[in-house]
């Protein structure tokens, strides 16, 4: 079998349920206009969070909260406010209804990590990962983006490809994926949390 040459890189990806939120189910109101309030808390020291910054699908320029962590702002059922930080991660909630104000806890983010870090994910992948003879002769190659859930006790889950480039390579970067051993899971605030992770597979002759 021909010997190929392994890229990978290690992303964080869009979506870590923030401690304190429960993850909601958006009603049958999806769409509908509302004016969305809440407040921005630092789960370490409990204090409101000024002066940060939010995203929100529906609204063209960044939310900021005010001296005292809270904002607001017009939007709709089914919105998400982003919070993107180097220091906090990145996080993803969903507007499920803007009658009552929303708390969101955030705290520092530590990203999860194979075993032995990013050197022992790559001596992992190049000892198991196997070029398929089908896209061999093919002359098929590409970068396959497999993502999965880091849960937190560090078993991956949801293992799925969500850029494709032919059957045999997909599948094969599935196959690894699922041998791996746990993950050292994310942390917010200290606390372990279940996030998604897209880790990226290039095969190239």
């Amino acid at each position: 079998m021909k010997k190929m040459n392994l890229m990978i890189g290690l992303l964080i990806a869009a979506f870590m349920l923030p401690v304190g939120v429960s993850a909601q189910t958006v009603d049958d109101q999806t769409g509908k206009k509302v004016k969305v309030s809440g407040v921005i808390i630092d789960v370490e020291t409990q204090k409101p969070m000024p002066r940060f910054n939010l995203r929100v699908k529906s609204v063209e320029n960044e939310v900021r909260t005010n001296d005292e962590g809270k904002f607001s702002f017009e939007g709709y059922v089914g919105d998400t406010i982003r919070i993107m930080d180097l220091a906090y991660g990145c996080l993803e909630i969903p507007v499920v209804t803007g009658e009552e104000p929303m708390t969101i806890q955030i705290g520092k983010s530590v990203i999860p990590s194979f075993p032995g870090g990013m050197q022992m994910c790559v001596k992992f992948l190049a000892e198991n990962l196997k070029y398929p003879e089908e896209a061999q002769k093919e002359r098929v190659q590409g970068r396959v983006l497999v993502k999965f859930v880091v849960d937190k006790d560090g078993t991956l889950s949801d293992i799925e490809v969500i850029k494709h480039v032919h059957p045999a390579l997909d599948a094969e970067a599935v196959r690894v994926v699922k041998l791996m051993p746990k993950w050292i899971p994310a942390t917010v605030g200290g606390k372990p949390v279940r996030v998604r992770y897209t880790l990226p597979l290039n095969f190239k002759f």
